[in-house]
């Protein structure tokens, strides 16, 4: 069985290696990008089934990739996270949205989060 993509667009290197090993634990496939305009480039041509998506990234806002990708009806059943610092802010994107996130995010529970959220995981 293949496993899910995530895509972790995060600027702050540690805390995408954070996203990426508690992804990895839940037997995602991951690969992290430092800017939008990456993203963006990568999510044009394999899409992911899971987005980790700050919102204050260099060149590129995290609301402008997260505009772009809902204005594009492929991406209607990938799952978009928020991670943010600024939890007005990333409330006003809520309806947009699959999950908010709170930095400092806490480990364990974006490990539950995730394997919540892997479709080839079952729970019982």
């Amino acid at each position: 069985m293949q496993k899910p993509l995530a895509y972790i667009v995060e600027d702050d290197l540690d805390l995408a290696n954070l996203f990426a090993m508690a992804l990895q634990t839940s037997e995602f496939e991951t690969r992290t990008f430092e800017n939008g305009r990456l993203a963006i480039e990568a999510i044009n041509s394999t899409l992911p089934e899971l987005i980790m998506l700050d919102l204050h990234l260099p060149d590129m806002t995290g609301e402008d990739v997260l505009n772009h990708l809902r204005t594009k009806p492929d991406f209607t059943g990938t799952r978009i996270i928020i991670s943010s610092s600024q939890s007005a802010y990333a409330a006003s994107l809520r309806e947009k949205v699959d999950f908010l996130l709170d930095k400092p995010v806490d480990y364990y529970q974006l490990c539950v989060l995730s394997s919540r959220l892997n479709p080839n995981l079952t729970t019982t």
